[in-house]
């Protein structure tokens, strides 16, 4: 048999990714999509999950094609390409039993360059596809993408219902009157206005965070943040930089401010275990962040410290290791990731 691939996350699936998996199915018997951003939190970058993406793509083909596509979910691993490149691996080995593999992809940018990580497969490199490319046309002309669909979609321009696929039509007519779409409508609103207080600088900021990730006895704490964005997410107790004082001070304020742990500052500082920096591009919808999180392993022989939710957290709490993989997709930004890292454990189930 003649395996094809092609990796996606499908924010929402369109009408240039049909196109692709046509062209690969016409020189295929199987054709794997690989969805990624798997058990990921819910935002206007990734507003639908995997089920839901999987039932877009299902569900824009024929009954005939859709038998010979293999829908398969892919976890981000931000902060670990290996970790990724095996997970990808995995799923193509499982699914082919050893064949060769045609790899389909379209170099839109610098978020593109996986396509590149798997020379034991021939790449098969597909343009930048037009809406007219795809049979429509649209006033701007312009190439296709999940990001020019997800704003036409929150500003109310009536785009992107001419670039998705019927079922992602409909489905997208019926989801713009949940709350759950004017939730991340108000997400969406919160950052564009966000942006805009600083659009006029001389050059696009980058600001600097800290988050403090504290275990003790198999637990870590951690808040439920209070406003947007992120709102009713878990997170590392963490903020912005002050101008006047180190990563360590800043840490250890946040996380006094927002647990109020009942910990003394210096105590928290002197076990202060590891800190590591924490910069993927993307990692923040509210522009380039970059966060130091530092690991306080606090005595395990003691009570867990009595916490509360303060200044931008709702809550504060500890959670168990165990329960972590959970809720998984409840986790702001990358938190879970930087979690991960520092644990070295296996978190996800």
């Amino acid at each position: 048999m003649k395996f094809s691939a092609f990796i996606l996350r499908g924010q929402p699936f369109h009408i240039a990714h049909k196109k692709i998996i046509q062209i690969a199915l016409k020189s295929s018997d199987k054709v794997i999509v690989l969805v990624g951003s798997y058990r990921t939190s819910i935002t206007i970058k990734n507003p639908w999950d995997f089920e839901t993406r999987s039932n877009f793509i299902k569900n824009s083909f024929s009954t005939e094609d859709s038998s010979r596509i293999s829908i398969q979910p892919v976890r981000d691993f931000l902060y670990s390409k290996n970790a990724w490149i095996t997970s990808v691996q995995n799923i193509i080995a499982t699914q082919t039993e050893g064949n060769d593999i045609d790899l389909y992809g379209h170099f839109k940018d610098d978020s593109s360059y996986y396509l590149n990580w798997f020379p034991q497969w021939k790449l098969i490199p597909q343009p930048n596809f037009k809406d007219i490319d795809c049979g429509c046309k649209t006033s701007s002309g312009a190439g296709i993408d999940g990001t020019l669909i997800r704003k036409a979609l929150f500003e109310n321009d009536g785009l992107w219902g001419l670039l998705v696929t019927e079922y992602v039509r409909h489905y997208l007519s019926d989801y713009k009157e949940t709350d759950e779409f004017q939730r991340l409508k108000k997400e969406y609103e919160f950052i564009i206005k966000y942006k805009k207080s600083w659009e006029k600088a001389p050059y696009p900021p980058t600001f600097v965070t800290t988050d403090a990730v504290v275990i003790q006895s198999g637990h870590v704490l951690l808040v439920k943040r209070k406003t947007e964005p992120g709102k009713g997410y878990y997170a590392l107790p963490g903020g912005f930089l002050d101008q006047k004082e180190t990563i360590e001070q800043c840490t250890i304020r946040e996380l006094k401010e927002e647990t109020k742990i009942d910990v003394p500052a210096i105590v928290l500082m002197n076990n202060i275990k590891e800190t590591h920096i924490f910069d993927h591009p993307f990692r923040s919808l509210r522009g380039r962040t970059i966060t130091h999180a530092s690991l306080i392993e606090l005595d395990s022989s003691k009570p867990l410290p009595k916490v509360k939710g303060s200044d931008d957290a709702e809550h504060a709490i500890w959670m168990p290791f165990n329960e972590l993989g959970l809720h998984e997709e409840k986790f702001f930004e990358d938190h879970i990731h930087i979690i991960g890292y520092f644990l070295n454990s296996k978190l996800y189930k």
